[in-house]
């Protein structure tokens, strides 16, 4: 009941942030021209930084470019910048952070190019002069600051020009317009075609594309097609903004030239480009062959992102709701109708609902001082992840969907962060604390909660049904953050320990006081310590530590494997509790890289756990080894196909298998997960997706093999035909 009341308190939260939220962007340094040590970033507390590729501007940070060209984008908004040698320039605010309602930029020397993302249509961008202030709307713009000349040329798009000097002096210019914002009165100018494009093209874009921002595909032509030209090339005519011509209508031919294309897209057909996804295919659930027909419409509106997962999976016929795939034993569309009493139809329609929701976001972690994550969750991390490591309630997707939670405030130097796997009906819960004040020193805490570890077996009671608790101490000694190297370095101290709501069948060890298996009074048993760092070196990401482990405890219990084999880490738990002797501690050395290659086009990360037993004075390898490889492709990075796609493979006591030779690539040990993307037409890919998951029964029971602990584990194979307009 209890469980029930949560997860209708956590769903009536949701429309209150969504109806009170805002989107942002941050701003990323996608590309240096020249010597990176040239560029300097200051920050608002005066502080100079060095710049390097992928580094985030603080809000009112100046960049001063020196010899360099540096390319800014704004993600997942799409505009773009390129600052030009000797540029002085500041990201004053950003649309939809701390309730700022425009995007805000001031340039004091130099040359500014901008290319305004048209994705959505409340998008406000300002641009700051010594001379003028520019309202930019849709656009493709020039901005120059230099001793001899202060102008701004336009592109495509509308811009709005006001003198800081005499705010009645304003004006309006268009494509291929350029107005002198040093004059006494602004006076559009207009140019031909070749001369906007010299002066384009003399501060061109090396990395980033300005087609690939959101709306300007239609905008701008491709390479070597010119817009039709608007004054003669012999010289720019002068006009005033009451006396500037008017657009003439094309000319009538009697005939259909027009491409379908080329048209403007109603209403309707715009929506479907902004917000919906479909998705149709085969996919492999429970062993069985299953059609899909899904929906998966995205909004944005604000600092909330919000994507929906309206599935219709059948065997047979896809009008047929009886025939249709029931997660878990649930008809996932009845919204109560199949239920009585009211508090099971209200429980059923909260849960049909969650069970919608593929994605809830607000705010961005690291950026906004509150954030929040519903949906699918993958590769949470607790702090240094002692306790909770890559945790992901995704695993069995679409077989098993779950809602979770996760989110985090940070108030002064204080830092909160909470997970909790599945907001309907919670099982997995947990937290962390930091205190923050300059970078040496911050302590934190977290802990963790499975409140029925023991629900997949079939007598929960014999295995004394506990609560399985986790907590940690850890202190994160230093960390800096320069172009070339980013470090922290840490240490912790955790424990997990179950909490019994009986007295487990067939032993005799005391329940009662669980605390007593930590400290008997003499000594800590059952607990953890590790120590390293983490930080990043130009392309490369990187962690290393080393772990101390007594008892029963496992360094990143809570991952994404942790649902499999939380029933057979308990029975373990029970027998070292009955027998703590026989059990030796533990050390091990954890080390995990990830490269990327070619402008982030590719991306390749592997990690390995290399154990140790200790016995008295012993050394030996242990079998509690854990490896991982993932590789990432993005499109253009395979010429003439423009393939994509990823692979990621990890499993615990990998060398072992190798060994004793009975490695199998798929176990309740490993999770694999695989797809590759064909691109067949401008809205339609091709999608060939390959994972392993466990097995459900029609009530939702997870099927184990005939030890009763053991995890069915399958393949998934899944063939989608996605349509994006």
């Amino acid at each position: 009941m209890k469980r029930k009341l949560q997860g209708i308190l956590l769903y009536a939260l949701l429309p209150v942030l969504f109806l009170t939220a805002q989107e942002g962007s941050i701003a990323i340094i996608e590309y240096i021209e020249g010597d990176p040590f040239e560029v300097i970033i200051q920050t608002p507390s005066g502080e100079e930084e060095e710049a390097y590729i992928g580094g985030e501007l603080a809000l009112g940070s100046t960049v001063r470019t020196g010899s360099a060209n540096v390319e800014i984008r704004l993600a997942p908004n799409g505009t773009i910048f390129n600052l030009g040698e000797n540029t002085v320039f500041v990201i004053n605010a950003i649309q939809g952070r701390q309730e700022s309602e425009e995007t805000s930029l001031s340039l004091f020397s130099g040359r500014l190019r901008t290319v305004a993302s048209r994705l959505g249509r409340d998008n406000r961008y300002v641009v700051n002069t010594p001379t003028s202030v520019c309202g930019i709307r849709g656009t493709e713009i020039l901005n120059t600051v230099l001793d001899n000349e202060n102008s701004i040329l336009c592109k495509s798009g509308l811009v709005d020009v006001i003198s800081l000097a005499d705010p009645a002096n304003r004006t309006q210019i268009s494509a291929n317009m350029r107005v002198d914002t040093g004059a006494a009165l602004f006076t559009p100018v207009i140019l031909t075609a070749g001369e906007v494009n010299a002066a384009f093209d003399a501060l061109p874009f090396r990395k980033l594309n300005p087609r690939d921002v959101p709306g300007q595909a239609m905008e701008n032509p491709p390479a070597g097609a010119e817009p039709e030209e608007t004054a003669s090339e012999s010289e720019p005519v002068e006009v005033s903004p009451e006396s500037a011509p008017p657009v003439p209508e094309p000319a009538e031919t009697g005939e259909e030239e027009t491409a379908a294309s080329d048209r403007a897209p109603s209403k309707l057909e715009q929506w479907f480009s902004d917000h919906m996804n479909l998705t149709v295919g085969s996919l492999t659930i429970n062993g069985e062959t299953w059609a899909q027909a899904v929906a998966q419409p995205v909004f944005l509106t604000g600092k909330v992102r919000l994507g929906l997962y309206l599935p219709i999976v059948y065997q047979e016929n896809f009008l047929d709701s009886s025939d249709w795939y029931q997660p878990e034993g649930n008809n996932e569309w009845s919204f109560g109708g199949d239920q009585s009493g009211m508090q099971d139809i209200f429980f059923d329609i909260n849960r049909d609902l969650w069970l919608k929701v593929r994605f809830f976001e607000y705010g961005d972690q690291g950026w906004d001082p509150f954030y929040l994550k519903v949906g699918n969750l993958e590769t949470i991390t607790l702090g240094h992840g002692s306790l909770v490591r890559n945790y992901s309630n995704n695993t069995s997707f679409p077989a098993v969907r779950m809602a979770g939670i996760n989110g985090g405030v940070t108030w002064g130097g204080l830092q909160l962060e909470a997970l909790v796997d599945h907001a309907p009906s919670p099982s997995l819960m947990g937290g962390r604390v930091q205190i923050r004040k300059g970078k040496l020193f911050s302590p934190g805490a977290a802990a963790v909660v499975d409140l029925v570890p023991a629900s997949d077996a079939d007598d929960p009671e014999s295995l004394g049904d506990p609560y399985l608790v986790g907590g940690s101490l850890d202190l994160e000694f230093f960390s800096f953050n320069t172009a070339l190297l980013k470090l922290k370095t840490y240490g912790d101290i955790s424990s997990v320990i179950p909490l019994y709501r009986n007295q487990p069948v067939g032993t005799a060890f005391n329940t009662s006081d669980p605390f007593k298996l930590i400290w008997d009074g003499e000594e800590l048993s059952n607990f953890g310590v590790k120590t390293g760092m983490a930080g990043q070196v130009t392309m490369l990401d990187f962690i290393l530590d080393l772990r101390y482990e007594d008892g029963l405890y496992r360094h990143n219990l809570f991952d994404n494997l942790y649902q499999r084999n939380r029933l057979s880490y308990l029975v373990q738990m029970n027998q070292y509790l009955e027998s703590p002797e026989n059990t030796d501690a533990s050390l091990g050395v954890f080390g995990e890289a990830g490269f990327r290659l070619f402008q982030e086009k590719i991306r390749i990360s592997a990690g390995y756990l290399w154990p140790w037993e200790l016995d008295g004075k012993e050394v030996s390898i242990s079998d509690e080894d854990y490896f991982r490889l993932a590789l990432e492709i993005s499109r253009g990075m395979i010429p003439f196909y423009n393939l994509s796609g990823s692979i990621s493979y990890e499993r615990a006591r990998f060398y072992p298998s190798l060994r004793d030779g009975d490695f199998i690539w798929m176990n309740e040990d490993s999770l694999l997960t695989g797809e590759v993307v064909l691109p067949v037409a401008p809205t339609l890919d091709l999608a060939v997706i390959v994972s392993s998951s466990t097995i459900y029964d029609d009530q939702g029971d997870l099927v184990m093999k005939d030890d009763g602990i053991t995890p069915e584990i399958v393949p998934v194979f899944t063939i989608e035909t996605r349509i994006h307009f």
